[in-house]
């Protein structure tokens, strides 16, 4: 699959029962190559459970492309260069890189149904646990 999208739309990457939507910081950096690995490894779980998953960060496209190529992921990825949906889920963080004070997204998931609400927010995951607590959080809430 390998895809860094431009046009999107949510409804449709949505699965039966919802959208896993994670948030990483920075392509290419260590802990969000583990991260997107992970998720790409547990994607047939996730989707098991009715849920497909998309992951988003505030790189350029360019970035996230290579990012994805070279991770051979099976689900797309969003560059969100403007912030626009990372402002709307309030994911962003302030860091100091190169001297310079850049925007970008905060290591966050969160599980949305098929009608866009928001079920459970997942902040500051670790980048190994993530599918796992992902896939978790979703039996929990699928038992409830």
């Amino acid at each position: 699959m390998t895809q860094v999208l431009d046009n999107y739309n949510i409804k449709e990457l949505t699965g039966k029962n919802g959208l896993v939507i994670f948030f990483f910081p920075r392509a290419k950096s260590a802990d969000c190559s583990i991260e997107i690995e992970v998720f790409n490894h547990k994607l047939k779980d996730i989707q098991n459970l009715g849920f497909n998953v998309v992951g988003i960060s505030t790189d350029k496209k360019e970035a996230n492309e290579e990012f994805a190529k070279a991770h051979d992921l099976n689900y797309p990825l969003i560059s969100d260069e403007h912030k626009t949906i990372t402002k709307q889920f309030n994911d962003l963080t302030t860091v100091i890189r190169d001297g310079k004070e850049i925007e970008r997204a905060l290591r966050t998931t969160y599980l949305v149904d098929p009608s866009g609400k928001i079920l459970a927010t997942l902040p500051d995951v670790n980048a190994i646990t993530a599918a796992s607590d992902t896939i978790n959080k979703i039996k929990e809430l699928q038992e409830s």
